[in-house]
């Protein structure tokens, strides 16, 4: 803990409004040094805020990662073995069997598609990525849609994917954008078709 003593309690005379802080050199071993401006108001921990985190989301960003992975690789028993058999997907074909028949047709539909991980209000989603077509674009990515999760009652499986379709909420999910290297073969249509050779 820091004690205060200003100037005067020191018999200090022209520096009396100065503020000495003594430092409890245990306290920062144990918690590290945080510098502290009385007059600034409550101090805004970062770590509260990461337990929290981890507490409510910390199993279910590693299903999310796996589910990722999977889903990026185009392997529908990946993606099915990260989701409870009670999985509610909402505008996905409702359930794990109608997911999996989704997931077949947005990957014939948009075979280049990748998912990246991301936060919209500290909740982990997925955002879907495309890249650009048409005469007016660079034919780099661009956001196409937005998934939201929910654990299930097991730690390692999802309980709840849902489409989000607001541009806003879109826009506003802090992510990456996928690496330029992957533009280079991320159509599918280019594996199956060769380089003409």
């Amino acid at each position: 803990m820091a004690e205060q003593r200003t100037g005067a309690d020191r018999g200090g005379g022209a520096l009396a409004d100065e503020v000495e802080v003594a430092l409890d050199l245990d306290a920062i071993e144990r918690e590290g040094l945080h510098i502290e401006d009385p007059d600034a108001g409550p101090v805004d921990d970062d770590r509260d805020s990461d337990v929290d985190h981890l507490a409510r989301y910390g199993p279910l960003e590693s299903v999310i990662d796996g589910f990722i992975e999977a889903y990026n690789a185009h392997d529908l028993d990946g993606v099915l073995e990260v989701l409870a058999e009670d999985c509610e997907l909402p505008g996905l074909g409702g359930d794990p069997q109608g997911f999996s028949r989704a997931c077949d047709d947005l990957w014939d539909r948009r075979p280049h598609a990748l998912l990246t991980r991301g936060l919209v209000d500290d909740q982990p989603v997925a955002v879907l990525w495309d890249v650009c077509t048409g005469a007016q674009t660079n034919g780099g990515w661009e956001r196409v849609g937005l998934f939201v999760f929910d654990r299930s009652d097991r730690e390692d499986a999802i309980g709840l994917i849902e489409a989000i379709e607001d541009p806003a909420t879109l826009e506003a999910a802090e992510t990456d954008d996928p690496a330029d290297d992957l533009l280079e073969g991320a159509r599918w249509e280019e594996w199956y078709e060769g380089d003409g050779d």
